[in-house]
């Protein structure tokens, strides 16, 4: 622990606690179903039982977030290293502000997404796709407050220029309706 003295800085102690929440937080519900004697599949359409199929989605679900928590992670850093503290700080003031508003972008839809696709299996493309329209408005909606955002708390160089950059991320994340759908299945 920090107090110990095994742990000497603050990155090591970001790395520990990093790697506990993925233990006991991300891999620890795919352990107990391993447990449980469940066989996966790698892809949810070749699985056969009910058990199958939810074990086969709950890994694709987790294993796309280690996928990107790990490349996140590994971009970080190396950004970080090559910027140096000065851009590095303009850049983390870019992506909080895009963070601020990425609310904005998904328009917490997701339960609501999941629920009605459950409830009207019938009309689940219908609903994908809506869901799909309103976060891709949600997304312009977002990258233009970020823009206003930027312009007025920055004298509108280069700092604003990369918010409004990082908010382009905002657009892709309207696919993420897929998601919705492995979720609901």
């Amino acid at each position: 622990g920090w107090k110990s003295g095994r742990i000497r800085s603050i990155g090591e102690f970001h790395f520990v606690s990093v790697v506990w929440w993925l233990r006991f937080r991300a891999i620890a519900p795919f352990i107990k179903l391993c447990r449980m004697g469940a066989t996966f599949t790698c892809c949810p359409a070749m699985a056969t039982s009910r058990f199958n199929k939810v074990g086969a989605n709950l890994s694709w679900l987790i294993g796309i977030r280690i996928f990107r928590m790990v490349v996140g992670v590994i971009v970080l850093g190396s950004v970080g290293r090559y910027l140096g503290p000065e851009q590095f700080g303009v850049l983390n003031y870019a992506i909080a502000l895009t963070a601020i508003f990425g609310v904005f972008a998904t328009l917490g839809m997701d339960g609501i997404v999941i629920r009605e696709m459950v409830n009207r299996p019938e009309q689940t493309p219908q609903i994908l796709g809506t869901a799909f329209g309103l976060r891709l408005l949600g997304a312009l909606v977002a990258m233009l407050l970020v823009y206003l955002a930027a312009v007025a708390t920055r004298d509108g160089g280069a700092a604003t220029l990369l918010a409004l950059i990082v908010s382009l991320s905002f657009l892709p994340g309207s696919l993420e309706v897929m998601e919705l759908w492995f979720q609901k299945n």
